[in-house]
């Protein structure tokens, strides 16, 4: 069976997982410094934390929705041809130096 989750480890499996790494980190300390200020400051602003939670739960399933509407487009938009592997670019690339020679001469 195909399922959306191991659709989206299928595709990014194979790449590096630093990007997915510093995604999640950077999402992570967006939502933890300003959680720890506002905690740390609900005395002295008389506000509950109980008060942040409709909203940031609203602009969490905002993001979530925008990033699998973003996944689905970019699925839908996939180009007809498959990537080209190191060994493929490498001589693509060395044609086109070769090519760039040639016409200089």
């Amino acid at each position: 069976m195909n399922s959306f989750w191991n659709n989206l480890y299928d595709w990014s499996k194979d790449r590096r997982y630093a990007a997915l790494f510093l995604v999640t980190f950077i999402i992570f300390l967006g939502l933890a410094i300003p959680g720890v200020i506002l905690y740390l400051n609900a005395k002295t602003l008389s506000l509950r934390p109980g008060y942040a939670v409709p909203g940031t739960c609203g602009l969490v399933v905002t993001l979530t929705w925008t990033a699998i509407r973003r996944v689905r487009r970019r699925r839908r938009h996939r180009s007809a041809f498959s990537p080209l592997s190191r060994d493929e670019l490498a001589k693509a690339r060395s044609k086109l130096v070769k090519e760039r020679t040639f016409r200089k001469l």
